[in-house]
């Protein structure tokens, strides 16, 4: 069974996309792989002693070898792939299904 993760934007990366304080629901992703090209991705960093350390809403812009490139939308204000480089593929952790605006919900 898969469950549906729900994530709270913080900071302005994605914008225009997805604003500061938005909801947006994700749905689980398990091998993530080239279809995943333009769309936004939950990620979950995964630091030196294997652990999960925090999540992200990034943009797959590339993916090569069973990497993937991930960027903000907001590029000027975002830490993403240009810093800490392509990601592995258990580090995606969901794709964008909608944003909940402001009472209601965007598909």
């Amino acid at each position: 069974m898969n469950f549906l993760l729900i994530a709270r934007v913080s900071g302005s990366s994605m914008l225009p996309t997805l604003k500061s304080g938005q909801r947006a629901l994700f749905w689980p992703v398990k091998n993530a792989n080239h279809s995943l090209l333009g769309k936004v991705v939950l990620i979950s960093r995964i630091n030196s002693s294997g652990a999960r350390d925090f999540y992200q809403i990034k943009r797959v812009k590339e993916y090569k070898e069973g990497k993937f490139f991930v960027t903000g939308d907001n590029a000027d204000f975002s830490t993403d792939s240009r810093e800490f480089g392509w990601i592995e593929s258990d580090e995606i952790v969901g794709k964008l299904l909608f944003e909940f605006k402001i009472g209601r919900a965007h598909v």
